[in-house]
């Protein structure tokens, strides 16, 4: 099927993708779970109170037929996720396992001049690097992109970990708008210009260190905050969008979370589809919580949405988002996803 502009799905990824038709999305985006062994929930209290995941992984949770659908068809795959289990552990197996089947679909479904951006961290980086060599081939990597942060813990038994991973797949001639950084010095040189403050500065082309200062890291105070447990700030969607599609290009988000992805592309006039979104949240003008997310508000106004005014909006009902519901086999969907990534 061509997934219709605004859609949201709150089936299984999996089952979604393998119905889509082939070279239909622009740019892809996923912000899948990291292995991290830990359980996320949104605060009491938050808009996103309600929202929770297990991001932990064993045999268990995914299907024979995934595994052995990988090593009939995608025999390096395998390879390299039986090199994980023994080397790293079967948890590692199992979350490569559950990836791969959907990086797989995600080639198919993804343009030739299309991107795809997949978010992760140190954690399980390196082995999901080696996944996408297979699957997208090594020729099409562009860029290992470190988004750098300061919050969060400290330890004094090692370096902090303070930085997550972005790994960038194209192929030539694949679109890429570069972007700029303003670099910032403490004396006047010969290419310098002076701001209105009276700093000197050069602007030039974006690397592949982010500071995530850059991108409006999202705090108790952010405007954009929704309490959804690894929300990623607005600002860091908006850039990887506009480097790498274009306006009317269709973007894609197979993990959207609270949908951060989504609405960035809304407000820069992009196509867009995402789901596996498990967010509770309570109108005031009724008792009974409803499975559903803020997206579910966006209009077809040129006002980009925005995560409160639609959250917090008891009488606006969805309109024009296209929802696909849980109605897939036990077979196609395998394993039942409620139980691993629960809502409570």
């Amino acid at each position: 099927m061509a997934l219709p502009n605004r859609t949201l799905f709150t089936a299984d990824n999996l089952d979604v993708m393998r119905g889509m038709n082939s070279e239909s999305v622009d740019l892809i985006y996923l912000d899948p779970p990291f292995n991290s062994n830990a359980t996320y929930s949104a605060p009491i209290g938050s808009e996103a109170a309600g929202a929770a995941f297990k991001d932990t992984w064993t045999l268990d949770d995914v299907d024979a037929e995934w595994h052995g659908l990988i090593a009939d068809e995608h025999p390096a795959l395998y390879k390299v996720i039986d090199a994980a289990g023994a080397s790293h552990s079967k948890g590692m197996q199992a979350y490569l396992i559950m990836m791969a089947i959907r990086l797989v679909e995600m080639r198919r479904i993804l343009r030739s001049a299309g991107s795809i951006y997949l978010h992760c961290d140190p954690t399980a980086s390196h082995y999901l690097k080696a996944l996408m060599d297979c699957v997208f081939g090594k020729n099409q990597y562009r860029n290992e992109v470190i988004w750098g942060y300061r919050t969060q813990g400290v330890s004094k038994k090692r370096w902090p970990r303070k930085h997550d991973v972005l790994l960038h797949y194209g192929q030539d001639g694949t679109t890429f708008h570069p972007q700029m950084e303003r670099q910032f010095y403490a004396k006047q040189f010969r290419h310098t210009k002076q701001d209105e403050r009276g700093r000197f500065y050069v602007d030039t082309y974006l690397r592949d260190v982010w500071d995530h200062d850059q991108t409006k890291p999202v705090i108790s105070q952010s405007p954009e905050r929704t309490g959804y447990p690894t929300q990623k700030p607005l600002a860091l969607l908006e850039r990887i969008i506009q480097a790498s599609s274009n306006p009317g290009d269709f973007v894609f988000d197979p993990f959207c979370g609270c949908a951060t992805t989504l609405v960035a592309a809304e407000k820069l006039s992009r196509k867009w589809g995402g789901g596996w979104i498990y967010l509770i949240w309570q109108s005031s003008s009724s008792s009974s919580a409803s499975s559903a997310s803020w997206v579910d508000c966006c209009s077809m106004s040129t006002t980009a949405p925005t995560y409160r005014s639609a959250l917090t909006s008891a009488s606006y009902r969805p309109r024009d988002v296209t929802r696909i519901g849980c109605t897939v086999s036990r077979k196609a969907c395998a394993p039942d996803v409620r139980r691993t990534f629960r809502s409570v």
